[in-house]
């Protein structure tokens, strides 16, 4: 059984709504569902595990689609980097790409040290 089985038909069309809106308001009206309905469905601990996992579920298919396009994306900026005609573009894209490789190594550093906290605790908790 899915978080999704529990849920009402006005509940799973409110998921996708709340998903791709700004505003309670906004989803409401994509929902065709009044915005205190929303509301109440929010304080619904089966609701927000629904509306949780299709949050997640959208993110990883962000996720996917980010990777799946990576390549592509430094093709781009290691082109604008070496053959824009701007100076200005070639040092935005430079920049970029130095921060992008910071911001790796910051994960990187970030795991291992959550690794070894890990290691740390299982190993005293056994």
């Amino acid at each position: 059984m899915t978080v999704y089985d529990s849920l009402t038909r006005n509940q799973r069309r409110a998921i996708p709504a709340l998903l791709a809106s700004r505003t309670i308001e906004e989803a409401a009206g994509k929902a065709g569902l009044d915005k205190r309905t929303l509301y109440r469905y929010l304080r619904d601990e089966g609701f927000r595990a629904a509306l949780g996992q299709a949050e997640a579920d959208a993110i990883n298919t962000a996720a996917r689609r980010l990777i799946a396009e990576g390549g592509d994306a430094l093709d781009v900026l290691g082109d604008l980097m070496r053959h824009a005609e701007s100076e200005s573009v070639k040092r935005l894209a430079a920049s970029d790409w130095i921060s992008n490789i910071l911001r790796w190594q910051e994960l990187v550093v970030l795991s291992a040290r959550v690794n070894d906290l890990e290691e740390k605790v299982h190993g005293k908790s056994k």
